[in-house]
């Protein structure tokens, strides 16, 4: 019995990592659209965030390729799917506002 288990490595932190893409998505969505302004802390703020989501993307891929497996199209699959999830999440958010 040949069977495809499509999830084989969720990090259990993922969603709180990924989640952050909720914080800069929404802040550009409100800045494009709703005209709002963005100071300058905010846009340090936004900078650090998306520093801090790329860099612990980058570590964790770099720990499943060499560790966990030799294919990577599962994880960067999970990952997009998860960062596609939580931006159409932030979408949803700013039209409920509007």
């Amino acid at each position: 019995m040949n069977t495809f288990y499509f999830i084989e490595y969720i990090p259990w932190s993922m969603d709180l990592r990924i989640s952050s893409i909720q914080i800069i998505t929404s802040a550009l969505i409100c800045a494009v659209s709703f005209d709002f302004e963005l100071k300058k802390h905010h846009k340090v703020s936004l900078i650090v965030i998306s520093i801090s989501l790329f860099l612990s993307i980058f570590v964790d891929i770099v720990y499943i390729i060499k560790y966990k497996y030799r294919n990577i199209r599962v994880p960067i699959f999970q990952y997009f799917i998860s960062l596609y999830y939580y931006i159409g999440f932030s979408f949803n958010n700013c039209i409920e506002k509007y």
